[in-house]
């Protein structure tokens, strides 16, 4: 549920920095965070890894590094 996202995203913004962190009490799993990252970039891309890295803000080689981790 989205309730338990550890973040929303801000559409409202319009710039790349309208990610806003909800940071529980609790914490967060950080490797598991970015693999939810990694999975909205390719399906928000179509599966193309270099649209994806381009959303990430990163190159398609770091992409491809964080995946095989």
């Amino acid at each position: 549920m989205p309730r338990h996202l550890p973040f929303v995203i801000n559409s409202s913004t319009g710039s790349k920095k309208g990610l806003i962190v909800h940071f529980p009490d609790e914490g967060i799993d950080l490797e598991q965070t970015e693999k939810e990252l990694i999975r909205i970039a390719l399906q928000k891309s179509g599966g193309n890894q270099t649209k994806a890295a381009k959303l990430l803000n990163i190159t398609r080689s770091a992409l491809i590094y964080r995946m095989n981790k």
